[in-house]
């Protein structure tokens, strides 16, 4: 259930498998990562374009490396990984390494986890950046005295972006509600669905007591994660379904966004983060993730049929919110309200909202609400949106029924 821990070999060693499939574009995507971490960036912002000196040779004769000495890099590196073994979970992945390794998966999981690429990014649940197996998460959703949270994060991110500008939802959620909160970290580049087929065998697989209660806090792309496990657990008749009280959508695109109709939305998506943005280069790179995260998919049926758009309902009996986000700080009209957003996701979409009636997604009255002067990820830091997730947390429960 946990992930592997990776060593310095083991991310070399995928890093030569990438260059080897790919060699001639990704140069340019591994020499501006390299810039971008020898800079130490926010983890939000634009990447460093060109190293010089020495390191920019370097660069330039990699591009006349052939197959073969590439695929002679790869042996070695894993008979070293092989020899030396993986870092022990004592030793922590840098947040750096997070970083980059999250932003790669959001644009080329799909591939890594075909080719068994060893930067593919497993499911598992963590805390503090630690990957829990059956037995701890087992305890962690029975000892819990009250509610049970899960954060699923967005694309190209992870467990540990939570935390944005000293503030992090889950760790308020803990202090001022008591709740017990645990973070989802998933490849964001594999299609949504089989992330929401992942995420509900993990859960069906926990034996918990009777009277939990959990709850899902969803950024992004992490809600259409949510529905879609939702919808898998409803059809595999799994019991973790029945316990889940409310589930709360932050920025999620419903609908998909409208900057997809020009064909540049998923290149704006990857310059959320300075680890991400040099995969822009890479023009026609787009893992199924990014894909179904542009037309707001949750299901097989949804990418493998894209000419007959389904609307799955929210689930039943489960309390659903959605915080939508605006940079306007004023009302606008009905159009700009259709059109204008938090920079990535529009209003509508957001709030599940469509121009026809029939591919609305239904969220109840006064369960819909609207940030403003905000932009897609402040809706991470941002203390109104947090006081909105707290009213929405301390309403009557639903109690778990078996």
């Amino acid at each position: 259930m946990s992930n592997k821990p990776k060593n310095l070999s083991s991310d070399l060693q995928g890093i030569s498998q990438l260059s080897v499939e790919t060699i001639k574009g990704i140069t340019k995507v591994v020499e501006s990562l390299h810039r971008t971490i020898s800079e130490k960036p926010q983890i939000l912002g634009g990447p460093k374009e060109k190293t010089t000196g020495l390191t920019g040779a370097i660069y330039k004769s990699i591009n006349v490396v052939t197959h073969l000495i590439g695929e002679g890099i790869n042996t070695v590196l894993k008979k070293t990984r092989d020899m030396h073994g993986e870092y022990s979970g004592e030793h922590r992945l840098s947040k750096t390494r997070e970083a980059v390794a999250s932003a790669m998966n959001g644009v080329l999981g799909d591939h890594f986890d075909k080719e068994e690429n060893p930067l593919a990014i497993t499911m598992s649940f963590r805390v503090n950046g630690e990957s829990l197996d059956k037995q701890q998460l087992i305890e962690l959703f029975n000892n819990n005295e009250s509610s049970m949270t899960i954060l699923i994060h967005g694309l190209c991110m992870n467990d540990l972006q939570w935390t944005r500008d000293g503030h992090n939802h889950g760790d308020l959620l803990q202090q001022k509600l008591g709740h017990t909160v645990v973070y989802l970290h998933y490849n964001t580049g594999l299609h949504v669905s089989e992330n929401g087929r992942q995420l509900t065998h993990l859960l069906n697989e926990i034996e918990h007591r009777e009277n939990i209660s959990i709850n899902i806090l969803a950024h992004s792309m992490g809600g259409l994660v949510a529905r879609s496990a939702c919808y898998y657990a409803q059809k595999n008749n799994h019991n973790w379904l029945s316990c889940v009280d409310k589930i709360v959508f932050l920025g999620t695109p419903h609908h998909g966004a409208i900057l997809a109709k020009g064909g540049h939305w998923a290149d704006i998506l990857l310059q959320i983060s300075p680890y991400s943005a040099p995969f822009a280069k890479i023009t026609k790179v787009r893992s199924s993730g990014l894909t179904d995260l542009r037309h707001g998919y949750i299901t097989d049926e949804d990418w493998q049929n894209e000419e007959v758009r389904k609307i799955i309902p929210l689930p039943e009996n489960i309390q659903c919110y959605a915080i939508a986000a605006t940079k306007s700080n004023k009302e606008s009209s009905k159009v700009n309200h259709y059109l204008v957003g938090d920079g990535l996701v529009s209003l509508n979409s957001a709030l599940g909202e469509h121009k026809s009636n029939s591919l609305n997604i239904e969220f109840a009255k006064g369960q819909q609400w609207i940030a403003r002067s905000i932009g897609h990820m402040q809706l991470l830091s941002d203390i109104n949106v947090y006081k909105m997730i707290e009213n929405w947390m301390r309403e009557e429960s639903i109690k778990c029924k078996k």
